[in-house]
């Protein structure tokens, strides 16, 4: 992408919500966004490429970021267990319609590219990128080279296990992940899981929610944010485990740098890093690095794409 004037179109795939852009070189000129049907995923896909560009012509790529297991070598989304997807052909699908080159990456991979290429973390030769969204996922810069991994799948870091009793299921049907407790999607299983075995009483409010199978991440958040010493406490479990992670990734990259993304975080930023920051130093060896909020909130890992194009291109 030498040529400042080509365009491109991206997507964000994550298990909540779809975005897609139209870009050039420079970032971002336009954005859709939509909640993601997993039923209709390619259908979408496609829809969304042709309502943001007036015209296909004047596009010279298209790429895609995916939260879940890939296939790069192949173009195939493997495995995205929070959509409840495996063994999707998404490159061919897309290149036999659209007759555009197709580019794949990890969502989490692109968008420590993206914060160390369009925010304010240039030039950072160490860094990590986590995600708390409604899955848990990480991307890193180590001495300079982006992570990869064999089939593009480096730092799947949700599934690391916490947890050697397995006491949740994970989204990816394994038990004990860090992301069956504390991803947005699994948060509200945590929370029945802790109230069960009486590791915290639940409050009048937390009771009703939970007897009317209507308790959220969201819901919760609120609570503890208002005050309600059950959620609170449950927001508590969520931090240790949290900051257990942290430390492993810690000792694991030895980075510079963490950044905290995903809607979990960036719309309860001290809830998800205070206890995180107050407790690291507990569960690492290595030296406590800097640890900030993405500095390019939900457009990490668009521009992510935007700079892994422009470099294959």
């Amino acid at each position: 992408m030498n040529d400042i004037n080509k365009s491109v179109i991206v997507l964000d795939i994550g298990a909540t919500n779809i975005r897609c852009a139209l870009a050039c070189k420079k970032g971002l000129i336009k954005k859709i966004k939509e909640k993601t049907n997993s039923k209709k995923l390619i259908p979408q896909i496609k829809d969304l490429i042709v309502r943001i560009t007036k015209s296909l012509e004047e596009i010279d790529a298209i790429g895609i970021a995916i939260a879940g297991q890939l296939d790069l070598k192949k173009g195939i989304a493997i495995n995205l267990p929070n959509l409840e997807i495996k063994h999707l052909p998404i490159r061919d699908l897309l290149y036999d319609y659209f007759k555009k080159p197709i580019f794949l990456i990890n969502d989490c991979t692109a968008a420590v590219l993206g914060e160390t290429t369009f925010g304010s973390f240039k030039n950072t030769d160490n860094v990590v990128y986590v995600s708390f969204g409604s899955g848990i996922g990480g991307g890193a810069i180590v001495n300079g080279t982006l992570l990869m991994g064999k089939d593009g799948n480096a730092l799947e870091i949700g599934h690391m296990t916490v947890d050697l009793k397995g006491s949740l299921t994970c989204s990816c049907g394994r038990k004990g992940h860090w992301e069956a407790s504390c991803s947005g999607k699994n948060i509200p299983n945590f929370a029945k899981f802790l109230i069960n075995n009486e590791l915290v009483y639940p409050s009048t409010n937390l009771s009703g929610l939970l007897e009317s199978n209507s308790l959220t991440s969201e819901i919760l958040f609120k609570l503890a944010k208002s005050g309600d010493k059950s959620a609170i406490a449950i927001i508590e479990h969520v931090g240790k485990i949290n900051t257990i992670g942290i430390g492993n990734i810690i000792d694991l990259l030895d980075p510079d740098l963490i950044i905290i993304g995903g809607s979990v975080a960036l719309n309860n930023p001290d809830l998800i890093l205070t206890p995180i920051k107050r407790n690291l130093h507990n569960y690492c060896v290595n030296r406590v690095p800097r640890i900030v909020l993405a500095s390019l909130g939900e457009d990490s890992t668009l521009l992510g794409v935007v700079s892994f194009i422009s470099s294959n291109m």
